[in-house]
């Protein structure tokens, strides 16, 4: 995956949904958004919300929708 990284056309997908994996952390730390679906190109956050308390999801949810379920650490 991390050679996607700084491919073009990649690289605003990969800062998006593979910070740490890219080493993009540092860059965005204090921000707070949710992560887009890569397979249609929109956040999905708010039609999942029966998931933000569903014991099988909930550490999905705080990777993928932290924003929308107040995830977000203040």
């Amino acid at each position: 995956m991390q050679t996607y990284c700084t491919r073009r056309g990649y690289v605003q997908l990969m800062k998006e949904q593979c910070q740490r994996t890219c080493g993009y952390c540092r860059k965005y730390i204090g921000s707070c958004f949710d992560m887009v679906n890569p397979q249609t190109g929109v956040n999905d956050c708010s039609a999942m919300k029966f998931y933000c308390t569903n014991y099988g999801y909930v550490l999905l949810m705080k990777e993928q929708c932290p924003k929308t379920y107040g995830y977000c650490r203040k």
